[in-house]
């Protein structure tokens, strides 16, 4: 006969057991094979001589029709049986046991044999230490809707009935203990047979888990059985928190866990324990009614248990707020919860999405020689500092530039980068430090990134002498040149690691301490127009207006190099006329969110945001259809529409005359120049040579340089950075843990967001009156995210007190006047400033004590001091709170 799948799998169920049954082959399995596996699998704990009476059906999944499973027919029935599946689940019941009472046959006939039936003699059964079940040991008798198979006190069936009294020599007992790959099965002859049924067992416990209603919450039954201890607590402390009640854990121990409602009057209670296995819990005892009202507010719903709740939620937004929060923990679950445990369960789910701060400084050792590994011919240096041979070393520096950025800024960049720090905003500090390099469609290409532990003499040597490692390596002379933000001592150590190197600064940084000296608009155009010159004439026009104007400030820019900021210095060599380090500071915060997590975490991100950006521009430039990139052919045409307004003469060769505006301009075609020199100093031709090349009906990227070409863009995006493992198959480098470096916090609140320069506009936000700090004076934050302590000589705040705006902290004055007038003295002295050394002058009390006795000062905010008298005597120091 045809059967439905060549193999079958069983799945035995019975009072919460499961045996599975692999392989069994239709042809050579009967009735008889699965009555044996039935005993030896889930019966096994029932005593040999207990009558039983046994009754196995299938359960069709999906239509609740039961196939009886009763004889062999019944078995190739559901073979054969279409649309059936080749696992299938077989349940057993077993009826209550009635205990018998056999007679040695050798001595009696078989009429001799007694029948207890079990409603008689129930002292005798209950004194038999066989079937004298208890009251407790009902739970184990459980019909088809009952699930579990343990007591309250945790024993098994098996530990309640005396196994001695019984031999166990039915050839059943030692079936587990066979050989692995014994072929236990009835009619198996052949050795090239698959092992059958019975091959191996799986026992595991199949009552009813915990789950979810049909609004999402959660369920607690009576015989639900949990994994362990803490899985159960876990349920318990959801469940208690998300309907609104406290309880009182009675036992919470391993063994047992018992908690009723902390109300009183409440009739609720919970009762669970472990199975013999000793790990698996059961609910055994459970009165589930309440009779207490909801409650808001909910010890067990701490911050841990807040960060669990929540951690998808700061999966899907890292940037979730505490009101944000807490409206999810009122819509889910109903409660109300502190800002701390608010603050403290959001810190928790950071550490477990991005890490521990301190505790990824140990894996950068092992991150190095991933890194290395993946990555063949990245540069990863690492200092540490190790005072002590006794102490774990203590991260310093570290500098980092993968293969595929070296290849790519060597072959396919112009010999121009820029170099800028930015400070991490996680809790050991630090600083960024990053260098980016032009490729030919002027967009910003990634060298290195270092973090160092401040911008110093020190860190800037580590990380240039790492770039010029990177610089020298091709062996090529080319001529750099490197643009900063003139940070403090920069400019040392570029002329003693890589002197051969033109420096830039930044025009805008220039700016900001030129207009704090020499303010005003004029000022401000004139000093913009001279930077970007392109040639000396325009140069000296603008800086000649600036001398009309303010000597001092000519004088002030003739003092800095003009090669250092004025364009028609720069060398024409690198074909770049940037004269601000925009470009690097847009790549830091293009690297913002980074900057406030653990080092890895921060590593990683740029790793992966570089290596992303660097395919995604090469597949942009294989689509490109010119010979030059995509921005540079944006440019050639916007400069092609202004050279229509030129008038080009041939005047032989390669030479023209071009006339713009009534000026004359001198452009050879050849030599690829223009008098104008924003040719030589771009490398993209000027109106002027642009209506040179259009009067001679060339093609204008036959004159752009080949660093806008498109296979110079290609070769710079043409690597890639390959992916490193999870940490999780690191391989973990011996030696001492790397220790992260000390703690560098001032008081207050760490700063997010960046200083901004004195002129640049504040963002307007909800607070739109002065904020100004009670401990420094000083205006801008209060005293929470204040990082200074008081200072002495500030302008006070106004107060009640006499003369503490004129005068400040240390000014405030009294009188004692003569005559006994003590109610001045007290007064004056109330209305004094706060701190500092005020005087008193003996002599004539002044009419004013009246005024001075209400403890106010008088309009001028001076004290009461018109008597005469030359003795002065020492007021105390008293601090005046606002």
């Amino acid at each position: 006969m045809p059967f439905t799948h060549p193999y079958f799998d069983f799945i035995l169920n019975h009072k919460g057991k499961v045996v599975t049954l692999c392989d069994i082959d239709p042809e050579r399995y009967c009735y008889f094979d699965l009555m044996s596996h039935v005993s030896e699998g889930v019966l096994a704990d029932y005593p040999a001589g207990l009558g039983l009476s046994i009754s196995m059906f299938c359960e069709l999944r999906g239509s609740g029709y039961r196939v009886e499973q009763d004889s062999d027919k019944a078995l190739i029935d559901l073979f054969s049986m279409d649309g059936i599946l080749s696992t299938l689940n077989i349940y057993v019941d077993v009826d209550t046991p009635t205990p018998c009472q056999v007679i040695n046959p050798n001595e009696v006939d078989g009429d001799d044999v007694v029948v207890v039936e079990g409603n008689q003699d129930r002292e005798c059964v209950e004194d038999d230490p066989v079937y004298g079940f208890s009251d407790e040991d009902d739970d184990w008798l459980l019909g088809e809707e009952d699930e579990g198979g343990q007591s309250d006190d945790g024993g098994s069936l098996v530990d309640e009935i005396n196994m001695e009294d019984y031999d166990d020599d039915d050839g059943l007992s030692d079936y587990q203990s066979s050989d692995e790959g014994e072929n236990l099965s009835s009619g198996s002859d052949d050795e090239g047979l698959r092992a059958r049924a019975g091959a191996r067992f799986g026992t595991s416990y199949n009552a009813k888990k915990p789950y979810l209603d049909a609004e999402g919450e959660v369920v607690l039954e009576e015989k639900m059985i949990f994994t362990d201890v803490d899985a159960f607590r876990a349920k318990l402390r959801d469940y208690t928190v998300e309907n609104g009640f406290k309880i009182i854990r009675d036992k919470n121990e391993k063994c047992r866990v018992t908690a009723h409602c902390a109300f009183k009057g409440c009739p609720w209670r919970i009762h669970a324990s472990p199975l013999p296995d000793g790990i698996t819990y059961q609910i055994k005892t459970y009165t589930p009614e309440h009779a207490c009202s909801r409650v808001n507010e909910n010890e067990d719903a701490t911050s841990s248990w807040i960060a669990r709740k929540l951690l998808q939620d700061f999966k899907d937004n890292p940037q979730l707020g505490l009101d944000a929060m807490q409206e999810k923990l009122n819509t889910r679950y109903g409660i109300e919860a502190s800002r701390i445990q608010l603050y403290r369960a959001k810190r928790k789910c950071v550490d477990v999405l991005e890490g521990s701060h301190g505790g990824q400084y140990k894996l950068l050792p092992t991150y190095a020689i991933e890194v290395r590994k993946t990555n063949p011919g990245t540069l990863f240096k690492m200092q540490f500092n190790r005072p002590d041979i006794t102490q774990n070393p203590m991260f310093m520096r570290l500098f980092v530039s993968f293969e595929a950025m070296i290849n790519g800024f060597l072959n396919g960049c112009r010999p121009f980068i820029g170099i800028d720090g930015c400070h991490l905003k996680g809790p050991y500090g630090g600083v960024l430090i990053s260098v980016v390099a032009l490729d030919g469609n002027s967009g910003l290409f990634p060298l290195a990134v270092a973090v160092v532990e401040s911008e110093n003499n020190d860190s800037w040597g580590f990380f240039l002498d790492h770039i010029q490692t990177i610089i020298r390596s091709t062996g090529q002379n080319r001529a750099w040149t490197i643009m900063s933000d003139q940070q403090k001592g920069l400019d040392r150590v570029v002329e003693r690691i890589l002197p051969e190197a033109s420096h830039r600064f930044c025009a805008k940084h220039l700016y900001n301490n030129f207009k704090a000296k020499f303010p005003g608009l004029l000022l401000r155009k004139k000093f913009w127009y001279a930077a970007r010159a392109y040639n000396q004439r325009d140069f000296n026009e603008h800086m000649a207006a600036i001398k009309e104007i303010n000597t001092e400030a000519h004088d002030h820019l003739a003092k800095l190099s003009v090669s250092s900021w004025a364009r028609h210095a720069f060398d024409e060599r690198v074909r770049s006329d940037h004269i601000t380090n925009n470009g690097t500071e847009s790549f830091n915060n293009w690297l913002g969110p980074l900057r406030g997590k653990p080092i890895l975490t921060m590593l990683e991100g740029i790793r992966c945001k570089v290596m992303s950006r660097i395919q995604t521009r090469y597949k942009k430039g294989v689509a490109w259809k010119d010979g030059i990139t995509a921005n540079s052919k944006k440019i050639c045409t916007k400069i092609q529409r202004f050279s229509r307004h030129c008038k080009a003469e041939y005047c032989g060769g390669t030479k023209y005359d071009v006339m713009d505006n009534g000026v004359r301009y001198l452009v050879d075609l050849g030599k690829i120049e223009c008098v104008c020199r924003q040719w030589q100093i771009s490398g993209i031709p000027c109106k002027h040579a642009m209506a040179a090349i259009v009067k001679d009906r060339k093609n204008v990227e036959d004159y752009v340089h080949s660093y806008f070409s498109k296979d110079m863009y290609l070769r710079a995006h043409g690597r890639m950075i390959h992916p490193i493992l999870d940490p999780t198959m690191w391989t973990m480098v011996p030696g001492d843990p790397l220790e992260p470096p000390p703690l560098r916090r001032l008081s207050g609140r760490p700063r997010k967001n960046r200083k901004r320069a004195a002129d640049e506009p504040e963002k307007i936000g909800k607070r739109s009156q002065t904020v100004r700090c009670v401990w420094c004076k000083e205006f801008g934050h209060n005293k929470r995210t204040c990082q200074r302590g008081p200072i002495r000589g500030r302008g006070g705040a106004t107060t009640k007190g006499t003369g503490s705006r004129g005068m400040g902290r240390g000014g405030g004055t009294f009188d004692i006047g003569s005559g006994g007038n003590k109610g001045d003295n007290i007064a004056a002295s109330r209305g004094s400033s706060s701190r500092g050394r005020g005087t008193s002058t003996r002599g004539r009390g002044t009419s004013r004590g009246r005024g001075n006795n209400r403890g106010r000062g008088n309009s001028r905010g001076r004290g009461s001091n018109r008597g005469r008298g030359t003795n002065t005597a020492a007021a105390p120091l008293v601090r005046t709170c606002t």
